[in-house]
């Protein structure tokens, strides 16, 4: 089944994202992965991550282009943005033309 045919999975990230919140977080973008369906990631209310979370975030970005499954941000903060460019992690989360 590709994904195409499958719902779209939407994911809002909370404001704060940080190592406390990782397992948690984890597990829910794991069952997307294992779900198929493309993903939608909502980060408009992030207006603090620590870098734990930019690479889990980036190993699920992975993850997911290995699946073949679509994956966009939507309305990505600033702060989100700019923290992902500090750390050179801009093109492995996708948010290089951001």
């Amino acid at each position: 089944m590709t994904t195409a045919t499958m719902e779209t999975q939407n994911f809002n990230c909370p404001d704060i994202m940080n190592i406390a919140h990782a397992a948690e977080m984890q597990g829910e973008l794991l069952a997307m992965l294992d779900k198929g369906g493309a993903v939608v990631m909502d980060a408009s209310r992030v207006e603090r991550i620590d870098t734990a979370m930019l690479q889990l975030l980036c190993a699920f970005c992975e993850d997911a282009r290995g699946k073949g499954i679509k994956f966009e941000w939507q309305a990505p903060s600033e702060y989100l943005i700019d923290s992902a460019r500090r750390l050179d992690l801009s093109e492995c989360l996708g948010l290089e033309q951001a």
